[in-house]
C-alpha cells in the first residue's frame, strides 16, 4: 500500500510541475484516500487484535 501512495503522490506532482493541473489534483486527490483508507484500516487492524 505504501508504494502505491508514494507513486502516486509522485504522479500527482510531476503533473502539477508540468502544468497539467486537473489531473495533476486527481492523483493527489487518490493519494490522499489512498493514505487515509490505510490509516483506518491500521487503526482497524490494531483494535481486533
Amino acid at each position: 500500500m505504501q508504494c502505491y501512495l508514494e507513486s502516486t503522490l509522485q504522479v500527482g506532482i510531476i503533473h502539477e510541475m508540468i502544468g497539467y493541473g486537473a489531473e495533476a489534483e486527481t492523483y493527489l486527490k487518490w493519494g490522499k484516500s489512498a493514505f487515509v483508507y490505510s490509516y483506518f484500516l491500521f487503526l482497524f487492524r490494531k483494535t481486533i487484535c
